[in-house]
Parts: structure tokens; C-alpha cells; sequence
């Protein structure tokens, strides 16, 4: 009993060994070259040579090749934010925000909102201009990383050997792409799907201060505010002074009222009277002679 048990686990073993060597021997070229591939990153990584493209005989200057050009990308200023954890992202930019908020959004709002009156509109104004600043930032993080990404999970590998004049294209081989395409999904892609959610954030916020820009009220101007030295009391003794002409020129005639309140009219018309009355006796003499 017992040794028919072990020959049926040992049969059963020996078939389970024999389906997973049937299953996995059409992968065993691709796990051994994503193996090989996963090396030369790790390799390439600390600072060896490219094994990969040195075997293949790659024509590419160092500086144009992509996985270089990750290298560089990650090393350069403003473009590793974006391999950061993202509490250290998230508080690059918004110091980025708050500097251009108080150097520059804020002293343009002031200037062209009033504080006193204005003060949701002059702070929103400066926030959307800080956000529009971060968003033209972050929307330069994401083409560079985006041109090398396109690089890295392109087939061709295009280079220039001395000038613009003399383009080339080279082909990658299968291990260099695939050591390639791992980089980019491992790296680039994560980054790529970090700045995108970031611009997400700053558009939705640029939508919302413009919303809130038109259709907050601004305050009514009043005259006092052009005419400071308009005094009520003019105003009253002044409505008063038509009042009373008005009410003279109901119980009297106009003549009478005018001279009451505006003599210097009543003069006026006079002196013109007699001006034309000088003119048309000199005129009947200069006739009559």
C-alpha cells in the first residue's frame, strides 16, 4: 500500500515537472533576456558601461543615446522633482507658488485692485497668475520627460554622428529594446502619470479663480470717491436755490423771478438790447445820408 503510494507521487511529480518545463520552455528566451536586461540597468545605473549597447555595436554617441539621456534627465535641476516622493514635490512647488505669489502676483493685484474693496478679487487675481507660473513649469517637466520616454520605447534610435546635416537611424536590437521599454515603465511612466495629474490640479484651479473673477461683483463707484471736495451741503443749497426759482416763477412771472435770483441775466439781455438797437440807428442814418 504505501509503495504504491509513493509511486503514484512520484508520477505525479514527474508529470508536474514535465507540463511546467512544456509551459515555460517557449518563455525561457524572454525571462533569460529580461534578465539580462534588468542587469545592464542596474549596471548602466552605477555607472558602468552600456554592455548592451557596446555588444551590439551601437553607432550612437553616449550623449544621444536614451538610457544616457534618462541619466542626465534624473541628474538635471527642476526635471528630478519630478522622481521625488511626492511630499517633496508637492513642497517644491508650492514654493515655487508662494515666491511668485508674493513677489509678483501680489504686487500686480494691489495695483490693479483696490484692497479695501477689492480684496477677494486682488488675492484671486494673484493666485491664478502664481498658478498659471507653476503650470508653465510643470508643462515643461512633462515634455521633457515625455521626449525621453519616446525615445526609450521607440524601436529606432535616431542620432546625429557630427552635425544636423548627417542624421542617422539605428535599429535596436531586442535586448536593448527590451532593457529600454523596462526603464520606461519602471521610471518614466510614473513620473509621466505624476505631472499629468499635477497639471489636472493647476487647470482645474486656473478654471475656478477665472470663474470666481467673473462672477464676483465688483463694488459700485460712488461720485465721492472721483470728487472728493463735493460737498452734501452744496448740493442741498443748491437744490434748495432751484426749488425756490421754481416755485417764484409759479406765483409770479419769469421776468420778475430771474431778477429776483439772476439779475446779471436780466442786465445781459439789456445790454444786448441796446447794442442792437446803437447798430440799427447807425445803420438808418448811414442810409438816410
Amino acid at each position: 500500500m504505501a509503495q504504491a503510494l509513493k509511486q503514484q507521487a512520484a508520477c505525479s511529480s514527474s508529470s508536474v515537472r514535465c507540463s511546467a518545463q512544456r509551459v515555460l520552455s517557449p518563455l525561457a528566451p524572454r525571462l533569460g533576456a529580461w534578465s539580462q536586461a534588468r542587469l545592464s540597468c542596474c549596471a548602466v545605473s552605477r555607472g558602468a558601461d552600456d554592455d548592451l549597447l557596446v555588444a551590439s555595436g551601437c553607432p550612437v554617441p553616449r550623449d544621444q543615446q536614451p538610457f544616457q539621456e534618462l541619466k542626465q534627465l534624473q541628474d538635471m535641476f527642476l526635471f528630478d522633482w519630478a522622481t521625488m516622493p511626492v511630499s517633496t514635490f508637492a513642497r517644491k512647488l508650492a514654493t515655487v507658488w508662494l515666491g511668485f505669489f508674493v513677489t509678483m502676483g501680489l504686487p500686480v493685484s494691489a495695483f490693479t485692485f483696490d484692497l479695501h474693496k477689492e480684496l477677494l478679487q486682488c488675492l484671486t487675481a494673484a493666485s491664478a497668475g502664481s498658478s498659471f507660473i507653476v503650470t508653465v513649469l510643470v508643462w515643461r517637466l512633462y515634455l521633457g520627460w515625455q521626449h525621453v520616454g519616446d525615445r526609450l520605447i521607440s524601436a529606432t534610435i535616431e542620432y546625429e554622428e557630427t552635425g544636423w546635416y548627417d542624421g542617422q537611424v539605428w535599429v535596436k536590437t531586442p535586448q536593448v529594446l527590451m532593457r529600454d521599454r523596462l526603464m520606461s515603465n519602471y521610471t518614466v511612466k510614473p513620473a509621466l502619470a505624476r505631472l499629468k495629474r499635477t497639471l489636472l490640479g493647476l487647470g482645474g484651479s486656473l478654471a475656478a479663480a477665472v470663474m470666481l473673477l467673473s462672477f464676483v461683483p465688483s463694488p459700485a463707484s460712488s461720485s465721492t470717491n472721483y470728487y472728493p471736495s463735493y460737498d452734501s451741503s452744496y448740493s442741498s443749497s443748491y437744490s434748495s436755490s432751484v426749488s425756490r426759482v421754481a416755485a417764484a416763477g409759479q406765483g409770479s412771472d419769469y421776468e420778475e423771478a430771474v431778477a429776483q435770483y439772476e439779475s446779471w441775466a436780466l442786465q445781459d439781455a439789456a445790454d444786448e438790447d441796446a447794442d442792437v438797437a446803437a447798430q440799427y440807428d447807425m445803420r438808418t442814418h448811414m442810409m438816410g445820408q
